[in-house]
């Protein structure tokens, strides 16, 4: 999984400022799946690689997306304006043989944005896919490839959310 780092978050300080909290994660196990016979774990990163990714659509919409706590009656005095609520539904991983077949993976989200006044004024769901081969590699390098491979659903994810005009006319 790429790390924070990795993926500028570039926002634009220009632009109406919008509240981005961290992802929220529903899944019921940090297990995305089987490769082959190894048991592929996700970890933290996922969160973090997820909320810079919709905060870099949301920069490329010209908006100033900073960091906001959770969206609640209680957040509107701590932070004035809306707030974008992520949800991780699930991620997930699978291949049969991480040679012979590619690796099939899906990433599930909702998106909620949130008025100043903490009510909520737009939810959506959307998924994304990818697909490839792992080959053989260390496992520095297996985890670098699986990796790679859930944030491109993730990535995907977030572009059809982005698409949506309906969540642009909301974080306006």
């Amino acid at each position: 999984m790429p790390t924070a780092t990795d993926v500028p978050t570039e926002t634009r300080r220009d632009g109406p400022v919008v509240g981005v909290a961290q992802v929220r994660d529903d899944r019921k196990s940090t297990v995305a799946g089987k490769v082959g016979n190894a048991t592929i774990n996700t970890s933290v990163d996922v969160d973090v690689y997820l909320e810079d990714s919709v905060k870099r659509g949301l920069a490329q919409k010209g908006l100033a997306a900073v960091d906001a706590p959770e969206p609640s009656v209680s957040a509107t005095s701590v932070f004035k304006g809306k707030i974008v609520l992520v949800t991780l539904q699930s991620l997930s991983i699978g291949t049969a043989d991480a040679i012979l077949f590619p690796a099939n993976t899906t990433a599930a989200i909702a998106i909620q944005v949130y008025d100043a006044n903490g009510k909520v004024i737009y939810g959506q769901a959307f998924s994304g896919t990818a697909s490839g081969r792992i080959g053989l590699h260390s496992e520095s390098g297996y985890e670098e490839a699986t990796g790679a491979l859930m944030s491109a659903a993730m990535d995907q994810a977030v572009t059809s959310a982005m698409g949506d005009p309906r969540l642009s006319q909301a974080v306006r």
